[in-house]
């Protein structure tokens, strides 16, 4: 190797290296907001490709179910217990995920009824006592007593006065006549009225009711008699004996199973609607459909 090549071997050693760029880092994902309950139902049905129509017929329901639960106005569906129903119904129609929704509709309920903070309630400001105008108005009439008190005391001195009670006793006029009392008439009694015992059609029979699911259960018998009122909770029954035909209101008819007189009884399709069933049962287990609500 010549010097000369030697020397430039040398100078490339000691020139400087230069930087190298730094790799830049992954590009992160924009995150994503949240759905809504309503909006992840009708994300889940637009996927599927269908229409809220074909949803409406499936589940035998009103338009207004399925707007309601996609616009999260879950108050417009009723009782807790029924938006509850409604809204597991729909998602396992969609193959959404029914439990996480159902904890996030729970969450949302908890918040909606959580207590007020009252420490932050307005509190009606205090009313100024405006202390100068009471001054005025005491001393007034301190002076006023003062000069009363002095007139009667000069008046007296002179022997020809006479004390404020009598002047006011003279210039009162004597009380009328008090009027004479008028005959008391008695007048008779109202005759009692015996209350009428309501019909009582046909024989007593037993029904029984077990939900799969928390369900809204209103049952009168033929006498007017309310045998249940109130929910009816997963995985119980109840027996209720009562004077047939009964008048029956069940919430969520497509997890309750009916047993009249013994025997099971199946809930026709064409009688539920919006999941919910309302019947009358007679002495046969013959069920017909009521459209008048039941009155509580």
């Amino acid at each position: 190797m010549s010097e000369q090549q030697q020397g430039d071997l040398l100078a490339n050693a000691g020139a400087p290296v230069p930087p190298q760029s730094a790799a830049s880092p992954p590009e992160t994902p924009p995150a994503t907001t949240e759905l809504s309950i309503g909006q992840t139902l009708a994300r889940w049905r637009t996927e599927r490709g269908e229409s809220v129509a074909t949803v409406v017929a499936r589940l035998r329901c009103d338009q207004a179910v399925i707007e309601a639960l996609e616009n999260d106005r879950f108050n417009d569906l009723g009782a807790p217990v029924f938006a509850r129903g409604h809204l597991k119904r729909y998602a396992e129609l969609l193959g959404a995920p029914v439990e996480e929704l159902l904890e996030r509709w729970s969450v949302v309920q908890r918040e909606r009824l959580a207590p007020p903070d009252l420490k932050s309630t307005p509190r009606a400001r205090a009313r100024n006592v405006e202390t100068r105008v009471w001054g005025r108005r005491v001393g007034a009439a301190a002076v006023a007593l003062v000069i009363g008190l002095a007139t009667w005391w000069i008046l007296k001195g002179s022997g020809t006065a006479t004390t404020p009670v009598q002047v006011a006793a003279q210039a009162l006029p004597p009380p009328p006549p008090a009027p004479a009392p008028l005959p008391v008439v008695a007048e008779p009694a109202p005759a009692p009225v015996a209350a009428s015992a309501p019909p009582v059609t046909g024989d007593r029979a037993r029904l029984r009711l077990a939900a799969r699911e928390d369900s809204w259960v209103q049952v009168v018998d033929a006498t007017g008699r309310r045998l249940y009122f109130g929910t009816l909770r997963r995985d119980n029954s109840v027996a209720l004996n009562g004077a047939v035909p009964m008048r029956v209101l069940i919430g969520r008819a497509d997890m309750t199973s009916v047993e009249f007189a013994g025997r099971p009884v199946s809930i026709p399709s064409t009688m539920i609607f919006n999941a919910t069933a309302h019947f009358t049962i007679d002495a046969t287990g013959q069920m017909r459909r009521v459209v008048a609500p039941v009155q509580p």
